[in-house]
């Protein structure tokens, strides 16, 4: 199965630091008419269940919009109380929602010389529970384990951390051989899968091990956000911006060629599949000028449904599905 990537010219544009920002907007490509609504998004009794959750790192907010609806949503409510450019985010079997915050100054919230925290927001909330900061530094994504545990990439250090289930303070702090840890996923064996930059790489870490094993992914750019399908199969978007050649990669298990591209998208951060895994959403930052969008695409034939554009979703980094795709023998609360 292969999915034709974007051919359009692209615009140049400066390359990727932590989030990227470039004066100039790519090409976008030709998508079918969606119908659009004016509704004001609110921060009072938030939606939790059959959600998207997307994050705007540039205004700092996260925009929730109906799920699996096609077209062109508008969002239904938003969160913006502790948060600090926010990035990537997971939900946890409560529904839980964790959002990294890749903020290099000190929020005034917290503590002085805390610039760099992970904020938790019960389901249906729009303030923060706890706060996740030790051993943090720039941090891009986090994923919760099937047993609780926390995992935190620092694209700052390229460190991963990691916190044992319902503590704030962190277990072990380790990195990748080589590059610097961006985003981070999970298998249904509790491997953890990490993206790193500069080395353009994916590492395994099997459970309980800090030393990782360079999958040889054949990248066409630098890999970003993952997800795993409950057949094995990495879903890594690939970011070539400035250039053409983005797209949502798909491997299947044990290979290091692409079985299938979802192309369209120019900078691709981090994806998510809801719990069907009929849908695939992947956030697409644009060139950092609030020119970007989520890409909805029918899993696994990779067909563009709908593309969010309003709110949160013309900067989108971090996405998170509720009720999210679950390994095999969790249970959802």
């Amino acid at each position: 199965m292969t999915v034709d990537r974007c051919a359009a010219t692209l615009t140049c544009c400066a390359a990727l630091a932590s989030i990227a920002a470039c004066s100039q907007s790519p090409a976008q490509p030709m998508t079918a008419h969606v119908a659009t609504s004016n509704a004001s998004p609110t921060s009072h009794a938030l939606p939790y269940r059959h959600v998207l959750y997307v994050s705007d790192p540039i205004d700092s907010h996260v925009d929730i919009y109906p799920l699996n609806a096609g077209g062109d949503p508008a969002p239904i409510g938003q969160i913006r109380s502790g948060l600090q450019t926010p990035t990537g985010m997971a939900l946890d079997f409560s529904h839980k929602l964790y959002v990294a915050n890749n903020t290099d100054n000190a929020y005034a919230g917290y503590a002085k010389g805390v610039p760099e925290f992970v904020t938790v927001f019960a389901r249906g909330g729009d303030s923060p529970e706890s706060t996740y900061w030790q051993d943090l530094r720039n941090p891009t994504d986090v994923v919760i384990g099937s047993d609780g545990t926390v995992y935190v990439a620092g694209v700052g250090d390229g460190y991963i951390t990691e916190y044992p289930a319902g503590s704030i303070l962190p277990s072990q702090h380790f990195r990748p051989p080589s590059g610097n840890a961006i985003a981070v996923a999970l298998d249904a064996q509790n491997n953890l899968y990490v993206a790193c930059t500069t080395a353009n790489a994916v590492f395994e870490f099997q459970p309980g091990s800090t030393h990782g094993t360079n999958l040889g992914l054949v990248l066409g750019g630098e890999p970003h956000g993952m997800a795993i399908d409950r057949h094995g199969n990495l879903l890594v978007a690939v970011s070539a911006a400035p250039n053409s050649g983005s797209a949502v990669d798909i491997f299947a298990p044990g290979t290091t060629e692409p079985a299938a591209q979802f192309g369209g998208v120019f900078q691709p951060f981090m994806i998510d599949l809801d719990k069907t895994e009929q849908h695939l959403y992947v956030a697409d930052i644009g060139s950092g000028n609030h020119d970007g969008a989520v890409f909805e695409y029918a899993y696994p034939s990779g067909k563009l449904v709908g593309k969010y554009t309003q709110g949160a979703a013309s900067a989108a980094y971090g996405i998170a599905v509720n009720p999210a795709a679950k390994p095999a023998g969790a249970h959802e609360q």
